[in-house]
């Protein structure tokens, strides 16, 4: 019975010396990753929330990258706006001083109208401005078209492509031509050609020209209104992508910290992963003078 006694006692010390040894080099292997919860047998209730959580951060890192896209386009389309809001201005008091063309010569009335041509061919370029993909800002779901052709005709889409930036919400990634530059069948382009085409003409009457150029002006009075509106437009929706931004990153901060404390790698884990290596430490110390003890005996002389 002795004999028996003795070498399960040895056989016990050399398991509970591998053991110690292994649950040591666990420690380790998890204090260099720097989590607790290393594989889903670490904590397998855990390892499935940290699954959930690690697909909600993916989630909110694709609406933030749809959020920056868009913002960059509708960024695009502002400055081009600000453009346009300039050479109708311009236009507009161009076409004011000609109100006095009754008193000019034909040759100052050649020059109003080369300045309005200008402003004309400045207006075109604005309208059909291409992005840094080559898409045609202005002509909707048609980005491969120029929104209006050279004789001021709108060719585009009377609608745009939209983007969903957060779960259930999407936006329009900009306005077509037909909202900026048109109000029911006035147009800025036809509005100009007629007013240039009235100072071109030598012998029109005085009336004719005059309606010709207060009609140029009330176009360019609606097509401010017009920029004014997609302007306020544009303005709304920057203001609700960067509200959601920040939201955004408030819940990805909460999320990561959620996702610390599941995987095991915040403070509080580290601290006591360090405890528990401390003590396997002393374990394996304990086990490993045990199994010294135990392997000093010489087992062929109590087996005789």
């Amino acid at each position: 019975m002795m004999r028996f006694t003795t070498f399960y006692s040895y056989q016990n010390s050399v398991n509970y010396f591998n053991n110690a040894m292994g649950r040591g080099f666990d420690l380790n292997e998890h204090i260099s990753a720097g989590m607790a919860n290393m594989r889903p047998s670490d904590a397998p209730a855990k390892a499935s929330t940290a699954v959930q959580l690690q697909t909600a951060l993916g989630r909110i890192s694709q609406f933030e990258a749809a959020r920056t896209g868009v913002k960059a386009s509708l960024s695009f389309e502002e400055t081009t706006l600000n453009g346009v809001v300039n050479n109708i201005t311009l236009a507009k008091s161009s076409i004011v001083k000609a109100g006095n063309a009754d008193m000019m010569s034909q040759s100052d009335r050649d020059t109003m109208a080369q300045e309005l041509q200008s402003y004309r061919d400045t207006l075109m370029s604005l309208a059909n401005t291409r992005d840094s993909n080559g898409n045609y800002i202005f002509s909707g779901f048609k980005s491969d078209t120029p929104a209006f052709a050279a004789d001021g005709t709108y060719q585009g889409s009377n609608s745009c492509s939209s983007a969903e930036i957060e779960d259930g919400y999407s936006v329009a990634l900009g306005h077509t031509g037909d909202k900026v530059f048109s109000n029911g069948s006035d147009n800025v382009f036809d509005a100009l050609d007629q007013a240039i085409a009235a100072l071109q003409n030598g012998s029109i009457d005085q009336s004719t020209l005059h309606n010709a150029l207060d009609k140029a002006g009330s176009v360019m009075d609606s097509m401010l209104d017009n920029v004014a509106t997609v302007r306020s437009d544009l303005g709304s929706t920057l203001k609700t992508i960067d509200d959601l931004s920040a939201s955004a990153s408030t819940n990805t901060i909460n999320i990561q910290k959620r996702l610390s404390e599941t995987v095991g790698n915040d403070p509080k884990a580290q601290v006591g992963m360090i405890s528990q290596q401390n003590m396997a430490q002393y374990s394996l110390q304990a086990s490993m003078m045990a199994f010294q003890s135990m392997n000093s005996m010489n087992l062929f002389n109590l087996l005789k």
